[in-house]
């Protein structure tokens, strides 16, 4: 019995688009399916529908009413420099647990750099999002510098302070 492209894409939980660019690459082209030609399109998007499947799982489970706690330092009129270098700090911090996190990612892959169709050759994606991160703690870095100096203290660099090692 033949099936029509809308059906199969409900069967296998995959856009129209899917099983329509799937008919292409396994160079079907009638408008019916066949079972034989179904079960050939359900095994080709199986990855597709499990990505599918996968990512729907993983939404739901992330809560859309999830609230940060942070200080909320543009409430207050009492706001102090010693405040605003606390948030500073905190941030830098949570930046550099980013940063250390997309560097072990990165390092336990082996290819850095992939193929484009052209010929030509592209970094991966996650490279431009670790200078990305580097370059806005550097300018963090630089405001808790001077948060420091304004309110008086004298930082002493230190051997395991830089922030490239």
């Amino acid at each position: 019995m033949a099936q029509s492209q809308r059906k199969l894409a409900e069967e296998s939980d995959v856009s129209l688009a899917t099983i329509e660019r799937a008919k292409k690459s396994l160079g079907i082209e009638t408008e019916t399916i066949s079972e034989a030609d179904a079960e050939r399109i359900k095994e080709f998007v199986s990855d597709t529908a499990e990505l599918k499947r996968q990512t729907k799982l993983k939404t739901d489970y992330i809560s859309n009413e999830y609230e940060p706690e942070v200080r909320r330092i543009d409430q207050s009129d009492d706001s102090s420099v010693l405040d605003m270098l606390q948030d500073c700090k905190e941030q830098y911090v949570a930046n550099e647990k980013l940063i250390k996190r997309l560097t072990y990612e990165i390092e336990q892959q082996t290819l850095l750099m992939h193929g484009n169709g052209n010929g030509t050759l592209s970094a991966v994606p996650q490279l431009g999002m670790m200078e990305k991160f580097q370059k806005i703690n550097i300018t963090l870095r630089n405001q808790i510098v001077s948060l420091e100096q304004e309110l008086g203290r004298v930082a002493e660099p230190k051997k395991d302070d830089d922030p490239f090692h």
